[in-house]
């Protein structure tokens, strides 16, 4: 038996056509949608100058404060127990001149004196490597043209550089803002956080930026083209016998 194709045939044919030609249409519309909201303007400035500003201001305070600290005779006594130092605000808030180097990670973490120098020189290996990285994903026009990315970026790229240099010249990182709560009545620590710097500072600031950014800004709406649904395919005509 042979068929004919009935114009319901036909209608599908086209609507798969003119699903083919919306879809290219839809993407044309996204490729000058994205064109339009790539930001002309770039904050790369903003992101060196933090970057700049940050490592300075971390060399500096390290420099600085051990420096002072050395000069003088200054000690403070903390739950019972003295450390070179100076007591900016009571029971809560200090600079110390640490008696070692931190050869771990942030705040101290991994800092085992078994394995310091292998632990340092491991993480510079990372901390130069996120340098590097840090700095190509900066040029990305995505980021350059976004402040709050550029500024983030900046502020992430200053804590790095400044550990970074502290273990490649120091062996370990520098380490003097001390941060706790002693009991006045117990004289006991009631909470005690590690001793940090300003590097420190830069990258859990340039970080929590960055999760914020990345969780609150909200993504461009998608171009979708659905489907037509498949039209039933009749048969018509009258069959053909063979002699």
């Amino acid at each position: 038996m042979r068929g004919v194709l009935s114009p319901d045939s036909q209608g599908a044919a086209g609507g798969a056509a003119l699903h083919s030609t919306l879809r290219e249409l839809c993407k044309e519309a996204g490729k000058a949608r994205m064109t339009e909201s790539t930001p002309s303007r770039s904050y790369t400035w903003l992101f060196w100058t933090l970057a700049v500003l940050g490592l300075a201001a971390d060399q500096a305070t390290k420099y600085g404060v051990n420096a002072w600290l050395d000069r003088g005779d200054h000690q403070i006594t903390v739950a019972g127990v003295q450390h070179p130092g100076f007591e900016l605000v009571p029971r809560m808030f200090s600079l110390v001149r640490q008696q070692g180097l931190n050869q771990g990670a942030l705040f101290g973490l991994g800092n085992d004196p078994e394995h310091g120098s292998k632990a340092n020189l491991f993480f510079a290996g990372v901390s130069a490597i996120a340098v590097v990285a840090i700095v190509l994903w900066s040029i990305r026009s995505t980021v350059s043209g976004s402040w709050v990315l550029s500024a983030a970026l900046g502020l992430i790229l200053a804590g790095a550089l400044g550990n970074l240099y502290d273990r490649l010249v120091f062996g370990g990182v520098r380490d003097f803002i001390w941060v706790y709560y002693e009991s006045a009545q117990e004289g006991l620590l009631k909470f005690n956080f590690p001793v940090f710097n300003v590097a420190d500072s830069c990258l859990c600031v340039g970080a929590a930026i960055l999760l914020l950014h990345t969780f609150f800004t909200p993504a461009g709406p998608a171009c979708t083209v659905k489907a037509p649904p498949p039209s039933p395919v009749k048969l018509g005509g009258a069959s053909e016998q063979k002699p």
